[in-house]
């Protein structure tokens, strides 16, 4: 691919030693320069030459550097903002590198955005400036907030389309951030810089995200669907066509793989939603497993929306197993009416 976005959240830096940071960094074919103290010092490219792609039972194959958009967390952004500022450097270095286009896509995207940006804006910003945007690849909500916005809108029902969705997940997630060791002003993020994020994913081949703890699955947290989803939708919106979703998770050790997202998704439902122990073990649990259930169809419906990757089987399945299973349909009812009383109407308008 020539573009693939990753959604990069603090706890990289917290449980996998910037593991996901270092995926970032050898896709756009840079590595880190470490101090004598063991810390990082700073951001050098790899030689062209040596950028290759290993192949099972062949030879090496030469391989491009590949432009990467990073959708930063907010907690990155505030805890570990280290990790922005290098991100944002490796970007600018390889942006600059005189490389052919086919073998740079970091290159060949930001002269293509300088030369959009130069049209536009060129009354109003230096030469510096726009070069300094069109080099942004590190985006998040705006300095003092939080969040993509878009669980907010599911759960209040703000909206109609994809469209709304992903202007939802740019207006709120499209602040660009970048170092201060890097040429250029400060004064040209904010709106250009949101317009910026837009064409960046309109580019976008592939979406990424990498889940860190076993303790957690796909249907357990909504703000997976938010930030994967959310970029999916607005490369969606701003190309007419949705980025290709692969996933990853430490869930089984050893396993190192990368896969597709409705997979992996399919397995979290059989794991939990469809699972009659998990369910027995769920109402052990009393209202609190009652709303646990009720938690992960909501997060289901998050992922139905953000990304159009849940089957109609799916729905099928889970509405079966708790609104037509009078037992489970019971349980809920007794333990936690009202959460039950939220997701078992939604069920049955997508079931039958």
């Amino acid at each position: 691919p020539e573009s693939v976005g990753v959604s990069l959240w603090s706890i990289d830096a917290f449980k996998s030693d910037g593991e996901v940071f270092c995926q970032i960094l050898h896709l756009m074919g840079v590595r880190p320069r470490w101090a004598a103290n063991g810390r990082v010092a700073a951001i050098e490219a790899v030689d062209l030459d040596s950028l290759t792609l290993e192949v099972e039972h062949g030879p090496a194959l030469p391989r491009p550097r590949v432009d990467v958009i990073v959708q930063a967390s907010s907690i990155l952004r505030d805890m570990v903002p280290h990790f922005a500022d290098l991100l944002d450097e490796a970007a600018v270095m390889a942006g600059d590198l005189v490389e052919p286009p086919e073998r740079n896509s970091i290159r060949k995207h930001t002269l293509e955005r300088l030369a959009e940006l130069r049209r536009e804006l060129a009354e109003d910003l230096s030469e510096s400036d726009l070069k300094r945007l069109a080099s942004f690849r590190v985006f998040s909500s705006p300095p003092g907030t939080c969040g993509t916005g878009i669980g907010l809108a599911l759960d209040a029902s703000a909206w109609e389309n994809d469209d709304d969705l992903a202007e939802i997940h740019i207006n709120w997630g499209g602040y660009a951030y970048g170092s201060d060791r890097v040429a250029g002003s400060s004064r040209v993020a904010g709106m250009e810089a949101h317009r910026l994020y837009a064409r960046s994913l309109k580019t976008l081949d592939v979406a990424y995200m990498r889940q860190y703890s076993p303790e957690h699955d796909l249907v357990d947290c909504g703000c997976y669907s938010s930030c994967l989803g959310g970029m999916s939708l607005a490369a969606k919106a701003a190309s007419g066509k949705r980025a290709k979703l692969y996933w990853a998770d430490v869930n089984v050790e050893g396993d190192l793989s990368v896969r597709d997202l409705k997979d992996d998704l399919n397995a979290s439902v059989r794991a939990k939603l469809l699972n009659a122990q998990w369910i027995e073990q769920q109402k052990r649990n009393g209202y609190k497993g009652a709303g646990c259930v009720s938690g992960c169809v909501n997060t289901l419906f998050h992922w139905s929306a953000a990304t159009g990757e849940v089957d109609k089987w799916v729905f099928d399945a889970v509405a079966a197993t708790f609104v037509r299973n009078q037992e489970n349909l019971e349980w809920l009812r007794r333990d936690n009416p009202y959460r039950s009383e939220e997701h078992t109407s939604e069920l049955q308008s997508l079931a039958y």
